[in-house]
């Protein structure tokens, strides 16, 4: 987008270059000569001063082309998951775009923001008892894992992806995605080395279910929804009847990835119950 600004900053310097030449040439001539003129100053810029409350704005009004923006956007949504995107400069909101079907009131799905959230539930848990510590070993948890080359793994290193998981085992194509996390085999030494790698997150639902007794969604409604997040059901209310809008299948908006198993669900549901002001402000109340 920068190349569609006007290129005020390089003709200042240009003129501040051409200015030092005026003043050091002519060699040793007659000292008695008047010091040039001092140089006018530059004219004071109409772009608004960042900031964050996220004003929208024209593009033109940022010195940033409308074409550039749009362009931006085409190329974000040439992935075809993509269920909205905002564009922001220096705080401004200069771009805003929704998928078909979808519009700044819809659901979305959270996708990995689920592992965040659920991974602030596992410190709650350690917070409560309920698991030891983080360097608690998982095998106290996940007892099909006692006896293999697992052992050594560690609550900490499923949180920090460092269990010695592959980056990509296409865990979203399993049915049962938590049977799948637990046997997936190692291709590095646990605790050595991150890798991002989803089936860690999906063994934080097994984490907090088999150290609390409530399944992983229950136990993060309970323990951090429900304290925290008073104002994501006050939002959730707001344009259209929540239950409505979650009534609504995939069928009637949309999307071009696979239906969701139920597994799949479970990591995903937490932030697609809110729209995303309630996600932020989750982030701001609870991190």
């Amino acid at each position: 987008m920068a190349r569609d600004r006007p290129r005020r900053g390089l003709a200042t310097s240009v003129g501040c270059a051409l200015l030092v030449l005026a003043g050091c040439g002519g060699g040793g001539g007659g000292g008695g000569s008047a010091p040039p003129a001092a140089a006018p100053p530059p004219p004071e810029s109409s772009v608004p001063a960042p900031s964050w409350t996220l004003e929208r704005t024209a593009p033109a009004d940022l010195e940033v082309s409308a074409a550039a923006v749009d362009a931006v956007l085409d190329h974000v949504f040439t992935d075809e998951a993509v269920q909205s995107a905002v564009l922001v400069d220096r705080g401004h909101v200069v771009g805003e775009r929704y998928a078909d079907g979808y519009d700044a009131e819809s659901y979305g799905t959270s996708w990995s923001v689920a592992k965040s959230i659920y991974s602030a539930a596992v410190g709650v848990a350690v917070d409560a008892g309920d698991i030891a510590s983080v360097e608690q070993p998982a095998t106290d948890f996940l007892s099909e894992w006692i006896g293999t080359d697992k052992e050594g793994i560690t609550v900490r290193d499923i949180l920090e992806m460092r269990s010695g998981y592959p980056a990509d085992v296409s865990i979203f194509t399993q049915e049962d995605q938590s049977a799948f996390a637990l046997e997936v085999p190692l291709a590095n030494e646990p605790g050595t080395r991150f890798v991002y790698s989803n089936p860690n997150s999906q063994l934080m639902g097994l984490l907090l279910q088999r150290a609390t007794g409530a399944d992983a969604h229950t136990y993060l409604s309970r323990q951090i929804l429900a304290r925290h997040l008073l104002r994501t059901q006050h939002l959730s209310r707001r344009g259209r009847p929540a239950r409505a809008a979650l009534r609504r299948t995939r069928a009637d908006r949309p999307h071009r990835r696979p239906a969701l198993t139920r597994t799949q669900q479970l990591a995903s549901k937490t932030a697609s119950r809110a729209p995303v002001t309630a996600v932020v402000h989750m982030f701001s109340t609870v991190l």
